[in-house]
């Protein structure tokens, strides 16, 4: 009777060679066996030495492993553990933290989210983050806004190229974004996306030259401190202001030279909306019918206008809208409660037929 050899992989911790050290083996059959069975000496893996990589290829490959693999192998290994201190993505939900979301009430819940990412960034150096994100809307009467305000301090630093911070929507006017933090990633960071906040940017503190992306969802931010970051940035390629009630007059600058899609979505004191910038191609609008002019329609390529809760906006696009329309290759229309005369209302807009 021939015993095959059975060959798994498993993590091993090994303190005897040049102290802690983590490898990813294969179990090997006795010598004997090896030589009378030639196919098991072929088929056995040989052990991996993780502890002969250089400190940054380690790095980089704990990099790519999720948050909560990751902080595993960080506890069964010191080099793994150096790399966890700076690692680069921190991307905090319930499940990237491992929870489960049907256990306990919705405090408790909320206590043990907030715990964890306490507990990780206090042991983080700060130094790497790449990615931030702090998904914690479900977290209302827990998140306080000096803890909010330590958790920024401890990871947006330079070389920082995402963050998003999505806090309890019921409670916007309870944080105040500190604009402070950004002054030392203004020359890295690429995508902003700050969500149920006071967002006050009044002083400029830095050029933002690298800014592709900027979302503001749920934002107490008037139009000067719009226009003050705006003042800040100049590789704007995508903005989206949705929600952000105490927005009146909307102008997007000429020299967003780059931007090329725009979204503005259920701004509620919303009544004009002025685009200079010359290469907006896409324009997507939610809300009531509302004042817009477009500089340069020439670029404008894809149109969406929906005003599904708001009487009006087949009226509106006819009257007000199409003449800057000319170029358009796809346009949507939504509105409630109107008469729409097909014929008619295709004649406006013969490009498009």
């Amino acid at each position: 009777m021939k015993i095959r050899p059975r060959s798994y992989s498993r993590w091993r911790r090994d303190d005897d060679y040049h102290g802690p050290r983590l490898s990813l083996a294969a179990t090997k059959c006795p010598p004997c066996q090896e030589h009378d069975n030639p196919e098991v000496a072929k088929d056995t893996i040989q052990v991996i030495e993780l502890d002969k990589f250089p400190e940054d290829i380690l790095h980089h490959i704990h990099s790519l492993v999720p948050l909560r693999d990751a902080a595993r192998a960080a506890c069964v290994s010191r080099r793994f553990l150096r790399s966890w201190k700076c690692f680069p993505n921190l991307t905090f939900n319930w499940k990237t933290l491992g929870l489960n979301m049907q256990e306990g009430t919705p405090y408790d819940r909320a206590k043990k989210i907030v715990d964890r990412i306490y507990h990780i960034l206090k042991n983080h150096s700060g130094i790497g983050v790449k990615i931030l994100k702090l998904q914690v809307h479900s977290c209302s009467n827990v998140i306080t806004a000096n803890l909010l305000g330590i958790w920024l301090e401890t990871a947006v630093k330079s070389g920082i190229v995402e963050l998003a911070v999505d806090l309890p929507q019921d409670q916007s006017a309870k944080y105040d974004f500190p604009c402070s933090v950004l002054s030392c990633a203004a020359s890295s960071i690429q995508s902003l996306a700050p969500s149920a906040c006071a967002f006050r940017p009044t002083i400029i503190i830095d050029c933002f030259r690298n800014l592709k992306s900027l979302c503001l969802k749920l934002v107490l931010i008037t139009e000067e401190e719009l226009g003050c970051f705006f003042s800040c940035t100049i590789s704007l390629e995508k903005l989206e202001v949705s929600q952000c009630n105490e927005i009146t007059f909307l102008k997007i600058p000429s020299h967003l030279q780059q931007l090329c899609i725009l979204r503005v979505f259920l701004c509620q004191k919303l009544q004009v909306v002025e685009i200079y910038a010359p290469k907006v191609a896409t324009f997507m609008f939610r809300g009531p019918p509302t004042k817009i002019s477009i500089t340069n329609p020439s670029q404008l390529k894809i149109m969406t206008m929906d005003g599904s809760f708001y009487a009006g906006m087949f009226h509106h696009a006819l009257t007000k809208l199409h003449s800057i329309t000319s170029n358009l290759h796809t346009l949507v229309l939504c509105s409630s409660r109107e008469a729409f005369n097909t014929p008619a209302s295709a004649a406006k807009f013969l490009q498009l037929t």
